[in-house]
């Protein structure tokens, strides 16, 4: 009998906490309270992700395929890219959070400062090698 009693107890609490955070997710935030993007979003972008997008106007096309932005892919268009990568900094935010999932505001910015250490790491790296072709030839 006790058995019983406990197992409708714990079904309960479960029954409870599936509908908490069921309207949590209605409601745009997840299970910590922080705002929540979706595919199908038509929410305003937070008020922390307004303004230049450095992944985006760095990576141009790259980020754009890699965010499912796709009108960013004209960037890899000879002059029509120069105007596009200024484009994408001006609206990559709002277009990569309206076009992915988010679980939160934080993994959005985690991700785009991604993307711009992998810039600076392939800036670097072609630096160098572009650097030691110029030694190169200066020596030979």
């Amino acid at each position: 009998m006790g058995m019983e009693n406990t197992n409708t107890e714990n079904t309960n609490k479960n029954n409870i906490n599936n509908e908490v955070v069921a309207e949590k997710v209605e409601s745009g935030s997840n299970q910590t309270g922080q705002t929540v993007s979706s595919s199908s979003n038509s929410s305003e972008l937070p008020e922390e992700l307004k303004g230049w997008s450095w992944a985006a106007f760095l990576w141009g096309g790259f980020w754009s395929a890699g965010h499912r932005t796709w009108i960013g892919l004209l960037a890899f268009i000879p002059w029509i890219g120069v105007i596009m990568v200024f484009i994408l900094g001006l609206k990559g935010n709002e277009w990569a959070w309206k076009n992915n999932k988010w679980e939160s505001v934080e993994e959005f910015k985690r991700v785009q400062k991604k993307w711009v250490k992998a810039w600076f790491i392939v800036f670097v790296i072609l630096l160098l090698i572009s650097g030691f072709g110029i030694a190169m030839n200066l020596i030979f």
